[in-house]
């Protein structure tokens, strides 16, 4: 039995991760990026210890219809700096994770082939 999800040939999909890239769609992107159902976008951060509030408003100016926002922290989860927890914790009724990267990714095609308002914001492995 084929449990994996039917994805609209319409939305992002990331089919893989690993070595500095992504695939989505079938196309490579080097790089952090931010991904929704509809965008693909990059991400000038570099390290997932110094985000900021900044980074984290990027971020949902980019793809401002989302109602969950997933962040891929690379191979760890760190600690986020106390400026950036603060925001989240008040971040309007967007729902915000941090999570390793690979976990990110799953998650996110699962709730996109879900059709719910998520978005994505990674750092590569």
């Amino acid at each position: 039995m084929d449990i994996s999800p039917e994805i609209p040939a319409n939305k992002n999909y990331i089919d893989d991760y690993g070595n500095g890239s992504f695939i989505i769609c079938g196309q490579s992107y080097g790089g952090a990026l931010i991904v929704s159902p509809s965008d693909i976008l990059p991400w000038p951060i570099i390290d997932i210890n110094v985000i900021s509030e900044n980074d984290i408003k990027f971020i949902l100016s980019k793809i401002p219809t989302i109602e969950f926002l997933l962040i891929g922290s690379g191979a760890n989860i760190p600690m986020i700096p106390k400026e950036a927890v603060s925001f989240l914790l008040q971040s309007g009724g967007v729902n915000i994770d941090i999570m390793e990267t690979g976990a990110a990714c799953r998650t996110y095609n699962v709730m996109m082939s879900e059709d719910r308002l998520v978005g994505v914001a990674l750092i590569p492995i």
